[in-house]
This record gives C-alpha cells, structure tokens and sequence, in this order.
C-alpha cells in the first residue's frame, strides 16, 4: 500500500502519469494506424497460427503484441532493434556501461559495477544483477537517459530474461495472458495468448514475432534441467509483480514521437512496395503482352510460310503439267 501511496505522490508532484494507464491510451489511439501499416504481416501470422483477424479482439490482440514486442526488443544488435533503441548486453559487458547520478552540481557519469559499502559489506547495485521489470521500465520510460555505452546515450538495456519480464508486465496492463518459457538452459522467450485456444511465441532478443510455435504443455522444454527451471519460476514471478512506474511528459513526447516517426517510415515504405507491386504488375502486363505478340508473329509467319510453299508446289505441279502434255 506505502508503494502506491509514494507512487501517486510522485506522479501527482511531476506531472507523471502510471505507466499502465498512459500506455493504454496512447495504444488506443494508434492501433488502428498500426494495424494498417503492418496488414500484410499480421495477417500472414494469423493465417499460419489458425487466428481469424476478422474478429475484433484477435486482431487488437496481435497488434498490442507486436507493438509492445517493438518496444523493448533488443534483437542482439549493437544499435538496438526496438523502436526505442533497447540494447542487449552481456553481464560480462555491463562493466563498461556509465550509470548517471544526480548531484546539486550537476549530473555525473560513475561506472555501473562500481560498489558502495554496506555497514562491513560491500556489494553490488541492483543494476547489475538482475533488471527487473521494475527497474527495464523506470529506465525506458525516464526523462533523460539514465546511461552512456560506447559513447551514446542509452535509455534502457537487458539480456533475454530481462526483455522477456518487462514484455510480459508489459502485456498484463492490456489484460494479455502470457508467460515466459525456456527452449533451452541459457534462453527464454514468451508466450502469448492471442484466443484461449490459441497462443503464438516471441523472442525478443532475437527480434522475431510468432516465427516458431511452442509444442510443450510446460513453461520448460524436456531437456531443460533443474536448476534453469528454478531461474524460470523467479522470472514469472517478477514478470507478474504488476510493475507500474512514473511517466514524464518528456518521456511520453519521446516515445510518441518514435512511434509516430516508426509509423511514417512504415507507410513510406508500404506505400514503396505497393508502388512496386504495379510496376511488377505492369511489367509483367507487358512481358505477358510481349510473348503473346510474338506467339502471334511466329503463328502468323508460320501460317505464311505454309500458304506460301503450298502455293509453290501447286504452281510447280502445274508448270510440270503443262510441259509433259507439250
């Protein structure tokens, strides 16, 4: 209960709203431009996973889960793969990740692995550890950038578990059934469910939406052994703690932005590949045309060359003929 208390407190003082209820309005009002800018995809993983998207609430369902699959994939690339610069990244690499604190002179930049002590005790900061889905999403959704890597700002960063913990909060807040699952000891992804029957898998460190199914009954494969499924129950556990944290009004124009500068790349592009399907269309318009013309000449050519000998053996049958009765 102090938590919600100090959480109002805090948005009532910023101009903050939930994370929760700010992520619902603000996919309200593009999911129906979101759903238009990626039809064909959709319909494509509908179509493959036996999903009717002629049916309102499977098709919001997969346009939520693709577009909050969007916000926090990391897809293993340098520059992040999200449409809000997630990064991946190694516990062995973190130690070259700047944490940035706050002081009255002024912002300063101190190495994430550094310790501070505790009584007679040193230990690490939580950063380090484990980044809950509270933590992934306080950093996502901050007013500046909380880190610096290899010379860039960076807002938020996680290894699969991490990404998969903060998808799955994520989908809660939309009232999306989901769990994580472990295809192997040293991997996780989600499973979301689009129907009560029907549910598709995501990865999002690999960057791939409902590409593979999950056969198993289980949130673990068969071969996955004890102690990764002991690390499997925590991560469920933190990933359905209903993780609700304070969102600026700087943080939600930068993540508005995205997301309007996201849809316009994507319609440009749409609009590119609709272009080029007609010119394919008209160029194939024009080959079909093109053979069926020279079909047409050689036909016409061919019934020439048949008249015209016809008519030569005829004339010469004829001169023959003329000559023997001579």
């Amino acid at each position: 209960m102090k938590v919600f208390v100090l959480l109002w407190l805090l948005v009532a003082d910023s101009g903050a709203v939930s994370s929760s209820s700010w992520l619902r309005e603000l996919v309200a009002r593009y999911e129906e431009p979101y759903w238009e800018a990626h039809r064909a995809l959709l319909q494509a993983v509908a179509r493959q996973n036996g999903l009717d998207v002629r049916l309102e609430p499977v098709r919001r369902r997969l346009v939520i889960a693709h577009l909050l699959h969007q916000f926090v994939a990391a897809h293993r690339r340098s520059w992040g793969g999200s449409l809000l610069g997630v990064r991946y990244v190694y516990m062995d690499e973190r130690a070259q990740i700047l944490h940035r604190i706050e002081t009255p002179e002024g912002p300063v930049y101190e190495p994430l692995y550094s310790r501070h002590r505790i009584g007679h005790r040193y230990v690490q900061r939580a950063h380090v550890v484990d980044r809950v889905p509270r933590i992934f999403l306080q950093d996502l959704f901050s007013e500046f950038p909380r880190y610096r890597w290899e010379g860039t700002a960076l807002y938020s960063f996680g290894w699969c578990s991490e990404l998969e913990m903060a998808y799955v909060t994520l989908l809660d807040y939309f009232g999306i059934p989901a769990r994580i699952v472990m295809p192997r000891a040293t991997h996780v992804r989600t499973q979301v469910w689009i129907t009560p029957q029907r549910a598709i898998v995501v990865d999002n460190t690999e960057g791939w939406f409902a590409r593979q199914p999950w056969p198993y009954a289980e949130d673990a494969a068969p071969h996955v052994p004890p102690q990764a499924r002991r690390y499997l129950a925590w991560y469920q556990a933190r990933a359905r703690e209903g993780a609700v944290v304070p969102v600026g009004p700087r943080a939600r124009a930068r993540v508005e932005e995205a997301l309007r500068e996201y849809l316009r790349q994507r319609r440009s592009w749409w609009a590119v590949g609709r272009w080029q399907e007609r010119l394919d269309l008209a160029g194939s318009g024009f080959r079909i045309g093109a053979l069926a013309g020279g079909v047409a000449l050689l036909a016409l050519w061919g019934l020439i060359w048949f008249y015209y000998h016809r008519y030569r053996r005829r004339m010469e049958s004829l001169q023959g003929g003329d000559a023997w009765s001579a």
